[in-house]
């Protein structure tokens, strides 16, 4: 039964780090985080308390834990792209001159 639950967490753990990209292709910390601290916490309290509750309650935590760092990491990378946001120059456009 243990085997099936830790191979059942582990599947389920690289489906959603898989899936941890924003659509312009930057990393989401925050599913990263909450998918990592809740396979840690899953083994943590599976160890602890040896049965399907503790591993339950210590994914509940560690994926509470994992979302909240990973958000603030997002905020930190957004906030420094905003400040080194580089200038965008565009190209002239060439008009022939009109002649009559």
């Amino acid at each position: 039964m243990k085997r099936k639950l830790v191979a059942a967490v582990l599947c389920v753990s690289a489906l959603g780090l898989g899936a941890c990209t924003n659509p312009d292709g930057t990393r989401d910390n925050r599913m990263t985080g909450a998918t990592a601290g809740a396979v840690g916490g899953a083994l943590v309290g599976s160890a602890v308390r040896g049965d399907s509750r503790g591993a339950l309650g210590g994914a509940l935590i560690g994926g509470t834990a994992g979302a909240l760092i990973g958000n603030q990491q997002d905020q930190r990378q957004t906030q420094q792209q905003q400040v080194y946001r580089q200038p965008v120059y565009q190209q002239p456009v060439y008009q022939q001159p009109r002649t009559w």
